[in-house]
């Protein structure tokens, strides 16, 4: 459902444009599930900040959802089918088992994993969403690992990067009406430019994010507006863009074929400290998948 905040008609123009990918649902998605890391030690407390809450999570997905079938039939076919094929796959668990034993040998090879345990997966359960006509499911995954700091950090913010496909995906509503708002202070025949912008795919971004901008920025001469559009941006990119920095991670998206990423979220994470300095990190993960 469109918000009524979006009166402009530029926005209404741009949001035609980018095919309902800004399109976010008040409707309250899996509510029994919305409580989202609790009791979480101190050492965990500033990751825990900037973990998106599930509910924002399945605000995005449901954005994603209603941009697919707006346009099933046109030019965002694709996006429909990595919905499917990767974000809510009928093997949702299956690949998501798979993304997090991958991720574990990753950060075992750069040295901030040292064990992962086997992963337990719970019964399956209704999800109150669809996607053109398929029904989800959705089931849970508990996981412990011992990492570092880092190896702590880097799990975490990958699965904020789960279940996303675009720049507009990683950004908040807050943030793509800002942008909007620029743009046609600026230049409103920016708005293909920033249409474009929005599209990109997020991980192909976080790697050339400079290049991007670029491209951007070119259609706009004021210095205000390239100030402005990186105290928007930067602070929804820094961490992603410093995990995909990393050559294992990036060689996992990128050669081993875990990007997209299925739609996993932690639910609860509990850290405990080890006598070594290393840390335990024990996770509830929430995974979506297509029940038909």
């Amino acid at each position: 459902m469109l918000s009524s905040a979006r009166r402009r008609l530029l926005i209404d123009l741009c949001l035609l444009a980018l095919s309902a990918i800004f399109l976010v649902s008040s409707a309250q998605l899996i509510a029994a599930h919305a409580k989202v890391i609790g009791d979480m030690r101190h050492t965990a407390l500033p990751i825990a900040s900037r973990m998106p809450a599930l509910q924002e999570r399945l605000a995005v997905l449901k954005s994603q959802v209603q941009a697919a079938k707006a346009t099933e039939a046109g030019k965002s076919g694709p996006l429909r089918e990595s919905l499917r094929a990767y974000v809510l796959p009928s093997d949702g668990v299956k690949r998501s088992v798979a993304t997090v034993s991958a991720l574990g040998d990753t950060l075992r090879s750069l040295g901030e994993l040292r064990s992962l345990s086997s992963i337990s997966v719970g019964d399956t359960e209704a999800a109150d969403l669809t996607l053109t006509g398929a029904t989800l499911n959705m089931r849970t995954l508990d996981v412990s690992m011992e990492v570092t700091q880092d190896g702590l950090e880097d799990f975490l913010h990958a699965t904020d990067l789960s279940g996303l496909l675009t720049v507009a995906d990683a950004l908040s509503k807050d943030q793509i009406t800002k942008l909007l708002a620029l743009t046609e202070r600026e230049n409103p025949m920016g708005v293909i430019a920033l249409q474009q912008y929005f599209s990109t795919d997020l991980v192909e971004y976080l790697r050339h994010a400079d290049l991007y901008d670029r491209r951007l920025l070119a259609g706009f001469s004021s210095g205000t507006f390239a100030s402005d559009f990186a105290s928007i941006v930067h602070p929804a990119f820094v961490d992603g863009q410093a995990l995909v920095g990393k050559k294992g991670i990036s060689d996992l998206f990128s050669q081993q074929g875990f990007w997209p990423m299925p739609f996993l979220e932690v639910k609860k994470a509990e850290v405990s400290d080890l006598a070594d300095g290393w840390l335990t990190l024990s996770l509830h993960l929430v995974v979506l998948g297509s029940a038909s």
